[in-house]
């Protein structure tokens, strides 16, 4: 199982934001992950106000290539937080099947295997209007997914049974759920009932911790059961080809990521030794 990190978590805070693609120093973040033996960075496609993003151009495509190659740390997914602002169900004032067809066509020039779409907190999928209009536009973009073999990963807030629908509704082997560990926590779901009912649909995870119906905190200080996650890996009831660290941060970034990262790995030592 391969590690990698949400992109911009081994760097300062850019704004004060808690997730953003990380500006003009994007590239140094490659060297620190490697330095410290990360596999994957997530890429972060949104709107930046300093550079256009890498995704949006042919320049920043070769420059995604180029740290790649020099680092050996693979891109294999991007977030596309994009779609925060401007949600996947609603086409009205931005052409979102556009964009979505684009960062596509883009992922798979650097060999992207998941693209992550947020549907939470401003793009939650609240109404039943809105599922609906999520799946319609999903459906237009199927056939470019498929034809570049690139899973869309669905993050929710909604129940497992409810994701099942969504997933079984789009009917397409490329369309999949995210599955996050600290936000399952936030909501209240059990992890042991979200894992079982939607093992064979999830396709990506994020890793971190909160309070129920709270913020992001250190792992291991959150109420989610980390316990059950690897007893479940351990017993191939899933099984995460690669996960992403989008934990806690402050605003340096590092050496709190490394010390969460060490808590995760003794973890999984002691549940094996158990």
């Amino acid at each position: 199982m391969k590690i990698g990190i949400m992109q911009g978590r081994l760097l300062p805070k850019i704004k004060n934001q808690f997730q953003a693609f990380p500006g003009k120093n994007w590239q140094d973040e490659f060297i620190t992950a490697s330095n410290i033996s990360l596999d994957l960075i997530e890429f972060i496609f949104d709107i930046d106000d300093d550079i256009p993003n890498p995704l949006s151009t042919e320049q920043g495509i070769n420059n995604i290539k180029d740290i790649v190659h020099k680092s050996g740390v693979e891109v294999r997914s991007i977030c596309a937080d994009y779609f925060m602002k401007f949600p996947f169900y609603n086409n009205e004032n931005h052409n979102v099947i556009d964009v979505m067809n684009k960062l596509i066509v883009s992922s798979n020039k650097i060999n992207v295997k998941e693209i992550v779409l947020p549907c939470i907190d401003s793009s939650s999928l609240n109404s039943d209007f809105k599922k609906l209009e999520l799946i319609k536009n999903i459906n237009s973009v199927k056939q470019l997914l498929e034809k570049y073999q690139i899973t869309l990963c669905i993050e929710t807030d909604l129940s497992p049974d409810k994701n099942n629908d969504i997933i079984s509704d789009i009917g397409s082997s490329f369309i999949k759920l995210n599955y996050d560990t600290g936000n399952s926590a936030s909501l209240g779901y059990e992890a042991k009932d979200e894992l079982l009912l939607n093992s064979n649909l999830i396709s990506s995870y994020h890793i971190k911790d909160r309070k129920f119906n709270s913020h992001s905190v250190l792992l291991g200080e959150g109420d989610y059961d980390f316990d059950i996650f690897i007893d479940m890996v351990s017993k191939k009831i899933i099984c995460p080809e690669y996960i992403i660290f989008q934990v806690f941060r402050d605003n340096e970034g590092i050496e709190i990521f490394k010390k969460q990262l060490n808590w995760f790995n003794k973890k999984i030592i002691n549940l094996h030794s158990d």
